[in-house]
């Protein structure tokens, strides 16, 4: 039954069991490396769990995605600057950085999926989405500089780093929609 929003229960439980796993994702990986585990772990199972869920839908809808030579390559991309490449950044970065400055360093993603969109004109330029753009750096910032977020200055070649994931997942977004 659809509630008022449009939304089913079934939309309803994927969008919290979703979020749910989400959220879980960073601090896991602190708890994970903390304890020992492998950088490529976590991608490695995310990734696995990924497949059996897809795949297990795609058999039960009887449609399964194409396999031309142009799509295995978006495949590959997107697997790679989607899934693997973030994940193994995130969860380097967030050993040596603050998780909170970790997801001030994500929250950037669709920042620069915009710029990534301009540049690739898969968007169109807008002043206002400029401005944005540029208030959104300078707020993310202003909380990284040293002294700020940062117990010590040492660390802000990780947060250097960490920027790794959201521009993997930029790139991955707009590869994603530009090459589909």
């Amino acid at each position: 039954m659809r509630g008022k929003a449009g939304f089913d229960a079934t939309t309803l439980g994927l969008l919290l069991g979703l979020s749910t796993c989400w959220s879980l994702v960073t601090p896991l990986s602190r708890v994970g490396g903390e304890a020992g585990v492998p950088f490529f772990f976590f991608p490695a199972v995310a990734t696995l769990g990924g497949v059996i869920v897809l795949s297990a839908l795609c058999a039960r809808a009887g449609r399964w995605p194409p396999v031309t030579p142009a799509h295995l390559r978006l495949y590959v991309l997107a697997g790679l600057f989607g899934q693997a490449f973030p994940q193994v950044g995130l969860f380097l970065t967030v050993q040596h950085v603050p998780i909170g400055v970790v997801a001030l360093v994500i929250a950037t993603t669709p920042l620069i999926t915009f710029l990534m969109a301009v540049m690739a004109r898969a968007e169109g330029f807008s002043r206002g989405r400029a401005f944005g753009l540029v208030l959104g750096f300078c707020g993310a910032l202003l909380v990284l500089v040293p002294r700020g977020a940062l117990p010590s200055p040492d660390m802000v070649w990780f947060v250097l780093f960490g920027f790794f994931v959201p521009v993997a997942w930029a790139a991955s977004n707009v590869w994603s929609r530009t090459w589909s």
